[in-house]
C-alpha cells in the first residue's frame, strides 16, 4: 500500500512539472529514466569496446520507441554523451539514471545545455 502511495505521489509530482516551450526533451516517467538509464550503459559500453558512433545510435533507437521526436532527441543525446565520457560504464549510467529521476525527467545537467 505504502509503495503503490509513494509510486503514485512521484508519479503525480512527474507529470506537475510544465516545461517550458523551448525546454529540452525530457522523460516523462520513472520508467522512461530506467530506460535511459539502460540505454546509457549500452551507449557508453559500445564508446569503450570502440564501436563506432553511428552503429551505437542504432543499436539505442532498438532499444525504446523513438518514433517520438522527443524519444529520438533523448536517444540522440544520451549516445553522444556517453561517447564524450570519461566514466566508467557503470558511473555513466548510474548518473544518467539517477540525475532524471531526481530532477524528475530533466538531464540537462548530464547532457548538456542543448538536452
Amino acid at each position: 500500500m505504502l509503495l503503490a502511495l509513494l509510486t503514485a505521489a512521484f508519479m503525480a509530482a512527474f507529470l506537475s512539472q510544465a516545461a517550458p516551450a523551448d525546454a529540452a526533451p525530457r522523460a516523462a516517467n520513472a520508467a522512461e529514466c530506467q530506460i535511459l538509464a539502460d540505454v546509457a550503459v549500452t551507449a557508453r559500453a559500445l564508446a569503450v569496446s570502440g564501436v563506432p558512433e553511428a552503429q551505437a545510435h542504432v543499436a539505442a533507437a532498438h532499444m525504446w520507441d523513438t518514433r517520438s521526436d522527443r524519444a529520438a532527441d533523448l536517444i540522440r543525446l544520451i549516445v553522444a554523451t556517453a561517447y564524450r565520457s570519461r566514466e566508467s560504464v557503470s558511473e555513466y549510467g548510474y548518473r544518467v539514471g539517477l540525475t532524471c529521476i531526481k530532477e524528475q525527467g530533466d538531464m540537462e545537467s548530464v547532457l548538456g545545455k542543448d538536452a
